[in-house]
């Protein structure tokens, strides 16, 4: 039987001088609270729907370590033409391509793709990205094993 995670939308979290959206996860396996900071995100994973309130104030209680992370997190770069993205140690800057409809690839110092609109490059480069980590992962796994 699949165990089965509710997620509950618990409003903003203070993390510094910013409000971060505070998520919180019912997980019939878990023990303890934890507390992660996901992108944007505050998520605090719980054992089940009595322990939320505790969810809630234990995020509001570690509202300076998340302002912490969240200066620590690598800035967010939108995966759009003209964007420099850090990929295996290797500066790349995302071009267009000669046509609209062509696959992302890469190429030296950058990554080539068509699309028509934001969401198609992102969607292009984001499939290369995982991809290469892909093929990244199992080789060094393959080398260890």
């Amino acid at each position: 039987m699949a165990r089965r995670i509710e997620t509950v939308a618990a409003g903003t979290v203070r993390a510094g001088p910013e409000r971060l959206r505070l998520a919180v996860r019912l997980d019939p396996r878990a023990r303890r609270l934890t507390l992660r900071l996901v992108g944007d995100e505050v998520r605090v994973t719980c054992p089940g729907r009595r322990h939320v309130k505790a969810a809630m104030r234990l995020a509001e209680a570690r509202g300076d370590w998340l302002a912490e992370r969240r200066a620590a997190q690598a800035p967010r770069v939108p995966f759009a033409y003209g964007a420099v993205l850090p990929v295996f140690g290797e500066a790349l800057t995302i071009e267009r391509a000669a046509s609209p409809n062509a696959a992302a690839r890469c190429a030296p110092g950058a990554i080539v793709t068509g699309g028509a609109d934001e969401a198609a490059v992102a969607r292009r480069v984001e499939r290369l990205l995982r991809r290469e980590a892909k093929a990244w992962l199992a080789a060094r796994a393959d080398a260890h094993a």
